[in-house]
């Protein structure tokens, strides 16, 4: 019939939180970790930058962008600390030294490319790419068909007919593997992402305007 009074024991009881584990590079980013890497890159999260903020940058669960702090993180692109509940991170090194040494794990955007009728896909959410948007930034010519990128996940429930060859009407379609529109500027993508999409080109105008592209980054 009586109470102990013992506050210890439940402080004993309580579930802690796991130690998060030490960071290990990788050899390839996701695209979470790319597109993380590339706004940071080019100053696109305002300092002091943490998980949550990141995330509701770039429309990505808090999660997500844990896991992907710590790839970069583990690869020596980043570095992080706990400040009070957040984690917060920065580049480890200039925006310029850090694209060289990320070029072999970054991979293209680009995950299929559509051939459609200009006039049946939506006015909205269409950022232009490909050789559309390098030719806004260097003197490549226009090209004839316009290219445009939107996320692959938001392209799943469109059913629009494919054309084999090009006609009149006709434009492509990039599917990306991470959202275009966060880091989108001027109605095109981001210059880094865009480099990425059009590497493996075999046109050498392409590779010259690539060139071009990046020898005016502002780095």
């Amino acid at each position: 019939g009586k109470q102990l009074f013992w506050p210890s024991l439940g402080s004993i009881e309580t579930t802690q939180r796991p130690k998060r584990t030490s960071p290990t590079p990788v050899t390839e980013l996701s695209p979470v970790a790319q597109q993380l890497l590339i706004a940071l890159l080019l100053r696109r999260l305002s300092p002091p930058i943490n998980i949550s903020d990141a995330a509701v940058t770039l429309g990505y669960t808090a999660a997500s962008v844990s896991q992907a702090v710590k790839a970069l993180e583990g690869c020596g692109f980043v570095q992080s600390a706990r400040r009070s509940r957040e984690r917060s991170f920065s580049l480890t090194n200039g925006p310029r030294e850090i694209w060289k040494q990320a070029l072999p794990l970054l991979g293209s955007p680009v995950r299929r490319r559509l051939r459609l009728m200009r006039d049946e896909l939506p006015t909205d959410r269409l950022v232009r790419a490909g050789e559309s948007a390098l030719a806004e930034h260097t003197q490549l010519a226009e090209p004839a068909e316009p290219c445009f990128a939107v996320a692959s996940r938001d392209w799943a429930v469109r059913r629009t007919e494919e054309i084999p060859t090009t006609d009149a009407g006709t434009c492509l379609v990039e599917l990306w593997r991470y959202a275009p529109e966060p880091l989108a500027q001027g109605g095109g993508v981001d210059p880094l992402s865009l480099y990425l999409s059009l590497r493996e080109s075999t046109d050498e105008r392409v590779h010259i305007a690539l060139d071009e592209l990046l020898e005016h980054m502002p780095w």
